[in-house]
């Protein structure tokens, strides 16, 4: 199934994240990408070390990339109850610095 739908391309977001405190972390990692799933996100990449190559300096920072089937998708998942009750989890245990992007249309 394509990522494309008739209400836009695909989008994705992308955070990274500073851990100060695992512990309180790990609740949040192991309920993240069930709450994606009835959005359409598709979980790309979590918790992957940043490889710095421009621009950036070396970082204990890691990466979370998630592709939802259209922006609108990954603002209702963002904004949904089921996120935003494990988000304080996250915001007490990390700093994290998180951005949406559109892709690029289908070309078929």
């Amino acid at each position: 199934m394509s990522n494309q739908t008739k209400s836009g391309p695909p989008a994705y977001f992308i955070a990274e994240v500073e851990i100060h405190d695992m512990a309180g972390f790990k609740p949040y990692a192991e309920q993240f990408a069930s709450t994606l799933e009835p959005f359409g996100g598709q979980l790309l990449s979590f918790g992957e070390s940043i490889v710095p190559i421009e621009g950036i300096e070396k970082t204990a920072a890691r990466a979370a990339i998630v592709v939802f089937p259209n922006a609108q998708a990954g603002r209702d998942w963002f904004a949904s109850p089921t996120y935003r009750k494990i988000a304080p989890l996250r915001e007490k245990s990390a700093h994290t610095r998180a951005f949406s992007v559109d892709g690029l249309p289908s070309s078929n």
